[in-house]
């Protein structure tokens, strides 16, 4: 699994997201983090170019997975109660919230930690890693 983040201004560190195995990743964020064993095959920007030009549908498959990765990122973070963007998340990827740091949850949900705890303990909220 891979996390991808940036730093603020202030220096804290911001989760954009969050990539797991058979994926597709396209992501402008600067770093990309192995949170797991991880095998990552890479393919240079010239390549990938003459890629999507023999393969039309290889381009049209990156662009639609990029577009699902951006909107659910985006629209994850207009949910204004910190319980439903968890509620969200956790319907959205089961199988990922077990998964994630509570640190890079509660980056990516854009929630304090100690909000993400309380909510966390709360009942109906699957454990966090």
């Amino acid at each position: 699994m891979l996390k991808a983040y940036h730093y603020a201004e202030c220096g804290r560190c911001v989760v954009e997201g969050f990539v797991t195995e058979g994926e597709f990743v396209y992501l402008e964020a600067p770093y990309l983090e192995a949170t797991e064993n991880t095998l990552l095959l890479e393919i240079a920007a010239p390549e990938a170019e003459w890629l999507y030009r023999q393969h039309p549908g290889v381009e049209r498959m990156a662009r639609l997975l990029t577009e699902q990765y951006l909107a659910g990122q985006s629209g994850m973070l207009r949910i204004p109660r910190p319980a439903d963007r968890l509620r969200a998340f956790q319907s959205q990827y089961p199988a990922l919230i077990s998964r994630l740091k509570r640190q890079d949850l509660a980056s990516y949900l854009n929630l304090n930690p100690c909000t993400l705890s309380r909510l966390l303990s709360e009942e109906g909220f699957l454990e966090v890693g």
